[in-house]
């Protein structure tokens, strides 16, 4: 077996042996050679040229999940499409690239196959001819290589500008669907306590009602029922100071007055805790908070315990119980909203059952133990009545505007809620589109760098220089290993140039096509984009 470089010459054909495996000179080698796929390796960069080409269709895919994602946001529609247009003509650009990149090297290597036969015919200016022109095509190469390196880092640059510009909105929708749902919550709690200011002053009216016409017919009990009505105010007033339990309107003003009779007295019997106790309404208010409080411990014991779990590295069943840790936080989370909703609502039936006892006490310091201030007394009585009336129906007006507020703020947090996680899916994409990009446009790079180590060769210039300076007597210098790996490597290098060329076109076609059919479907409602985003994004191998 010859030395490794050893230059064998048979006939017409010229070739080395490099450990134990024949490399020819003056022709093509096997593309499974070890130097071949060694080079090849090598101007990748490490790259898995298989995995980059399926990365890049999967970036059409992923881009067209991007597009109905955003469907309906801002001008985030209008820049992807503008993003697909671009990237399909670079992708094109790319394939076209390839395709004369194939062309040249099939013709620099029947060319290269050229050089050591005119220099065994001692036709040294031929083979620095050829050399020289191999020189400039890989020159034009570097530069197209150049252009399309370029290219891909402008789409990978655009890209990152849109991500910005959706992580910038998606925080805004974040901090809009927050105030949205403290206005819920506030809302929830108004509601609520319009709800049980309506029962009260139904009671306060039907009580007011009955009171009337018992006084058209009782005026002895003028004087019982001023001090009724004052110790309703004092009453109602110390309630909204408690707001623990609130005795019904009804009890302090028709039930307190006793009937009259022989014995009876200007001090009615006094008001005792189970009189006050009859109230349900605050109180089923405080007692939903309180077991929502109670609900709520028993979530932080469930979430610790939960987290303490998840530390556990043996633990088997994780996605599960990250699963039930979202579910268990979120419920943790509307707990929270509904103990404020709760705390409002029994805030604000003080502040009415203040004012409520307020103009009971105003009222009852008017009446007179006369006929003359019993007259008065119906009079006040009957304004009293028209203005409670008047409370009510503004009452259930404001009961019905909130709710259609509630219902109509629900509808948009739900809208908001579809947004951001069609924005979060797009976020996602583009991240990954980003990864993608960036890695065709290091194995661009690594195909600049080829093409201008290939334009840089020295071998012309030393053929130049030995022609100038070798003996006639001594070994010639084609045949010397300084010269023959060089040349051997060369030649290997334009080989591999041109197998990586080829894998690059056979799969970019596809690429192309898929982004073109991605770019034909773009009609649908925003709510069917996200829909199609959602069904894409699941079908995706990334």
């Amino acid at each position: 077996m010859p030395n490794n470089y050893e230059l064998q010459v048979c006939e017409d054909s010229y070739s080395v042996f490099v450990d134990e495996v024949q490399y020819f000179l003056s022709q093509e080698n096997g593309n499974d050679l070890p130097l071949i796929q060694t080079q090849k390796q090598s101007l990748l960069m490490k790259i898995n040229l298989e995995e980059m080409l399926k990365n890049l269709l999967n970036c059409t895919k992923l881009l067209d999940v991007v597009y109905c994602s955003v469907a309906g946001i801002g001008t985030l529609p209008g820049r992807v499409s503008q993003l697909q247009t671009s990237l399909l003509q670079t992708v094109s650009d790319s394939e076209l690239t390839m395709n004369s990149f194939v062309r040249s090297t099939s013709k620099v290597l029947s060319d290269l196959s050229e050089v050591y036969p005119c220099l065994g015919d001692g036709d040294y200016q031929s083979a620095v001819s050829i050399l020289q022109s191999v020189k400039n095509v890989a020159k034009a190469m570097e530069n197209a290589a150049i252009e399309i390196r370029d290219a891909f880092q402008a789409r990978c640059d655009e890209t990152a500008s849109i991500l910005q510009d959706a992580f910038h909105s998606n925080q805004e929708f974040l901090d809009h669907r927050d105030q949205t749902t403290e206005e819920l919550t506030e809302m929830n709690a108004e509601l609520e306590a319009l709800e049980v200011l309506k029962t009260i002053l139904e009671t306060q009216v039907e009580t007011m009602n009955e009171e009337y016409k018992a006084l058209e017919k009782k005026e002895e009990q003028a004087a019982d029922r001023a001090f009724g009505l004052e110790l309703t105010g004092a009453i109602l007033g110390g309630l909204g100071e408690l707001v623990t339990t609130v005795l019904p309107i009804k009890d302090l003003v028709g039930g307190i007055t006793p009937e009259p009779s022989a014995e009876a007295t200007s001090t009615p019997d006094p008001v005792d805790d189970s009189q006050i106790a009859q109230n349900e309404e605050v109180r089923k208010s405080k007692q939903k908070k309180d077991d929502l409080e109670t609900r709520e411990k028993q979530l932080d014991q469930d979430i610790e315990a939960l987290k303490k779990e998840l530390s556990d590295p043996s633990i088997t069943d994780l996605e599960k119980k990250r699963q039930t840790l979202k579910e268990k936080e979120t419920e943790r989370e509307q707990l929270e909203q509904d103990i404020k909703t709760q705390e409002k609502t029994i805030e604000k039936v003080s502040g009415a059952l203040k004012a409520a006892g307020s103009s009971f006490t105003t009222a009852a310091s008017h009446e007179q133990t006369s006929v003359e201030a019993y007259n008065k007394r119906l009079e006040e009585l009957a304004r009293l009545r028209h203005e409670m009336a008047q409370q009510d129906a503004e009452n259930k007006a404001k009961i019905a505007k909130y709710k259609a507020k509630i219902a109509s703020s629900i509808d948009h947090k739900k809208d908001l809620d579809l947004t951001i996680q069609s924005l979060t899916m797009a976020i996602g994409s583009m991240r990954r589109i980003v990864t993608i990009l960036n890695e065709t446009i290091l194995f661009w790079k690594g195909v600049v760098v080829c093409c201008e180590t290939l334009a840089d060769s020295e071998l012309a210039a030393k053929i130049e220089e030995a022609e100038q300076t070798e003996s006639k007597t001594e070994k010639r210098f084609y045949e010397k290993r300084l010269f023959i790996k060089p040349f051997l490597l060369y030649f290997i290098q334009w080989q591999a140039l041109r197998l990586i060329s080829n894998e690059y076109v056979d799969s970019m076609d596809t690429v192309r096509k898929s982004l073109a059919e991605a770019m034909a479907e773009k009609e649908g409602t925003r709510e069917e984009q996200w829909n199609k985003a959602a069904a894409k994004a699941q079908t995706l191998d990334v």
